[in-house]
């Protein structure tokens, strides 16, 4: 099953931005989330380059790179950029989906309005978790369906993720703020097979369980058997 494993945040009000991250365990997965007024070219971690899972443009700019089995130990995070402000967060977890093709089931990227946002993400395996932030304007405070896991030191926005693994459907997680149109970015990722999820099912548009049976409705409206418990 996926595990919290650790989280590091750092900003810099430059073009680039270098911090240390440590990750341990098994079945690892990083993600950066990085809110900014620059524009981002890169993030790398350990020297290994990093994937750009959600990106917001919304407003300012806000985005998530993730890396399937990163290395051991004290590494780098650099991101390169331009102009401006840069803060970031790194997040690492164990148990999570070593194939990086499959590792993330959602992502969110929505512009928010009014003093609330909710980010909702749709699953197609059990044992999923989900992550996110709100940002850059305004402070966002986590509300509900979460877990703070950093609060950036430049815009003071909570990182977060769901604390817990969830079944396969819908997951959300809320933020309050300071009524301003923000950014608003978060995905959800998979576990690794035989850590909750049952290893990865064919995606289609609309799964469900009958007795020990998944079943999916593939995009040509064709109800296709996929697993027996």
């Amino acid at each position: 099953a996926i595990a919290f494993d650790n989280s590091t945040d750092s900003s810099n009000a430059g073009t680039s931005l270098t911090f240390s991250h440590t990750t341990s365990g098994s079945d690892r997965v990083l993600f950066v989330v990085i809110q900014h007024t620059s524009n981002i070219s890169t993030c790398s971690y350990g020297g290994v380059a990093m994937t750009l899972e959600a990106q917001a443009n919304f407003t300012n700019r806000s985005r998530i790179y993730s890396l399937v089995n990163p290395a051991t130990g004290s590494n780098s995070v650099v991101i390169s950029g331009s102009n401006q402000s840069i803060q970031a967060c790194a997040l690492s977890y164990t148990g999570a989906n070593q194939t990086a093709a499959s590792l993330i089931e959602d992502t969110v990227s929505q512009q928010t309005s009014g003093s609330s946002d909710t980010q909702t993400v749709t699953t197609t395996v059990d044992g999923c978790w989900q992550i996110g932030t709100v940002g850059i304007q305004r402070a966002a405070t986590l509300s509900s369906g979460g877990t703070v896991r950093e609060t950036g030191n430049i815009w003071n926005s909570n990182v977060a993720d769901s604390g817990s693994p969830f079944n396969l459907g819908s997951k959300s997680m809320s933020f309050s703020f300071v009524s301003v149109n923000q950014d608003s970015i978060g995905l959800a990722f998979s576990p690794s097979a035989g850590g909750g999820g049952g290893g990865a099912r064919p995606r289609g548009r609309t799964i469900s369980r009958v007795g020990g049976r998944f079943f999916v409705r593939s995009v040509d409206d064709t109800l296709l058997l996929v697993e027996d418990d």
